[in-house]
């Protein structure tokens, strides 16, 4: 099992997506999408603006890869497709889903989202698959401090950091499993919306 880390710049719910009970990298981090295979684990770091202490907001391990042309009609993952309209949408998370690109005749279309736009797509596309992660650990928010012991996890620069050590990728899925799987915290942008209306 590899364990690949990726630096959060922008936590808000849509890359990866972690609603309707299963976690999905469908958007952006185009690498980890291309490389990455069953059972590896992706996790996402940052600092903490005020400690700098490096935090945990998300960790998955992959259960399944699949082509990002898949995605867009697999009727396992139709709520992960946005939904703007307020007469069909069944709560704020849905105008956040990861389901937007459609290829129909060789032909890629980008649908509406709030936060790709069309100079995202490439890179988008490039990432060729979707991870799905059914186990999973959403924190947002209320990410957690990594512990001291985990911290060559933490990528030097901007870039992911793959990380190949058996023992040290053991440790952290060990310490990652004494916390409850699902969503524990908003996506840090949203900050308008509730915890109360959490849905995991």
């Amino acid at each position: 099992m590899n364990i690949y880390a990726d630096l959060v710049d922008v936590d808000d719910g849509c890359a990866p997506n972690p609603f309707y009970r299963v976690m999905t990298f469908a958007l952006g981090q185009s690498k980890i999408r291309q490389e990455a295979k069953v059972g590896d684990a992706i996790v996402g770091l940052s600092k903490c603006r005020l400690t700098q202490d490096s935090q945990v907001v998300y960790a998955g391990i992959v259960s399944d890869v699949m082509l990002l042309e898949s995605y867009f009609d697999d009727s396992r993952y139709l709520n992960k497709k946005p939904s703007f309209n307020p007469k069909n949408s069944r709560d704020w998370f849905d105008q956040y889903g990861d389901n937007i690109y459609q290829k129909s005749a060789g032909v890629w279309k980008q649908h509406t989202h709030l936060s790709r736009s069309k100079s995202d797509m490439a890179e988008d596309i490039q990432g060729k698959h979707v991870l799905i992660c059914k186990q999973y650990w959403y924190f947002g928010k209320k990410a957690l401090n990594l512990p001291e012991k985990l911290q060559l996890l933490m990528p030097d620069t901007d870039a992911f950091r793959k990380n190949t050590d058996e023992l040290l990728n053991q440790s952290f899925i060990k310490w990652i499993n004494t916390y409850e799987r699902g969503v524990a915290g908003l996506p840090t942008e949203i900050a308008r919306i509730k915890d109360s209306d959490l849905v995991s």
